[in-house]
């Protein structure tokens, strides 16, 4: 991956909660972003809600309109799409290559597998996820799960793969299918 590509950004070790400066900057900032039409509606004319954003995309390093693009708003809860925390886990450098999946049954037999390769022990970890599991869980009072059920194994599936062998990728943070879910 280019320079040029990378969803990651380096970190600055300026804090602009301890420092006056960086505070206003990121505020003026976030005031910029929240009056811009090309950040989401829930974004716009909320600076308050920007700069808390600008808050997380310094924590998980990453870049501020990535996030802005990203961070939804689930009952009161922010999380963000299973697709962007795949391509974050892909991006970090946990494993060696991307994350893939196998797929068996159909239907209610329905079972999908993440599985990497851990770049440092070259271990291969997997997590499989079933429609029973989706079921026993309630995650299929969800629509999605009728209509795109393999689609939405394998977003499961991913995001428990990076939960436990990479959990420094989230630091805590759900996935909006997983909040929605619950």
């Amino acid at each position: 991956m280019t320079k040029e590509n990378q969803i990651t950004t380096t970190n600055n070790n300026s804090s602009f909660l301890t420092d006056k400066n960086a505070f206003e900057h990121t505020w003026r900032v976030a005031t910029a972003f929240s009056k811009s039409k090309l950040v989401p509606k829930h974004f716009q004319d909320k600076p308050e809600d920007c700069m808390v954003a600008l808050m997380m995309a310094n924590q998980l390093n990453i870049d501020p309109y990535s996030a802005l693009q990203n961070l939804q708003m689930i009952s009161g809860k922010v999380g963000f799409s299973s697709a962007f925390a795949i391509a974050l886990a892909n991006d970090r450098g946990s494993f060696a290559a991307p994350i893939t999946w196998d797929v068996e049954g159909k239907g209610e037999s329905l079972v999908v597998t993440a599985k990497a390769i851990l770049k440092k022990t070259k271990e291969e970890v997997k997590v499989s996820i079933s429609m029973a599991t989706a079921k026993k869980e309630g995650w299929t009072r969800n629509t999605k799960y009728q209509s795109m059920p393999e689609q939405m194994l394998r977003y499961r599936s991913a995001t428990w793969l990076i939960r436990l062998h990479c959990p420094e990728v989230l630091l805590g943070m759900q996935a909006s299918d997983e909040i929605t879910d619950v």
